[in-house]
């Protein structure tokens, strides 16, 4: 279950999610997800993931720093790069932004990111503040942090929260 009574299953099939591994990625990379084709695949740094205090320590200086979500740890990360897998999976295999908007398919959380903040009362130039400042980066960021907060904070904040309702409804639409 990814929250809210959404099985993980069919989000999760083994053709959806390409792989789930380890590399040696470059500089300060946490993780990452290659997205592009529907299939993404999740890469742990082995810098980091091998040396889990060193992880923790800094992961702790950038959530203070506000670069990542309140309430989130460590664990996060695998949940945000989980999140850009998501966001491709609903992009590209099932098409679901063209479900949101007909006239100019995109990617879920282009489509997601204004109709969320909206929703809470905010602007996106309201990200930094509500969701972090990594999330500033793009939609792609937004998506995954707010995501990679709702999964992983005991008490999500309003746009977290909200996202994962507009997800939700998106998932139970297109996933059968």
């Amino acid at each position: 279950d990814i929250g809210l009574g959404i099985p993980a299953e069919p989000l999760f099939r083994s053709s959806y999610l390409n792989s789930v591994s380890t590399a040696d990625l470059s500089g300060s990379t946490y993780a990452q997800c290659s997205i592009g084709i529907g299939h993404g695949g999740v890469t742990l740094n082995k810098k980091w993931f091998e040396h889990l205090d060193k992880l923790v320590k800094q992961y702790n200086i950038d959530l203070m720093g506000g670069f990542h979500p309140e309430g989130t740890d460590w664990k996060s990360i695998v949940s945000h790069e989980f999140g850009h897998a998501i966001d491709d999976l609903l992009s590209r295999t099932y098409a679901a932004s063209g479900m949101l908007n007909p006239y100019k398919p995109k990617w879920v959380s282009a489509d997601l990111r204004p109709k969320v903040m909206k929703a809470c009362g905010l602007k996106i130039s309201d990200t930094r503040k509500a969701v972090s400042g990594y999330a500033t980066k793009d939609h792609y960021e937004w998506f995954a942090e707010c995501f990679g907060e709702a999964m992983n904070s005991a008490t999500p904040r309003p746009v977290a929260a909200e996202l994962m309702k507009q997800l939700t409804e998106i998932i139970r639409k297109v996933v059968k």
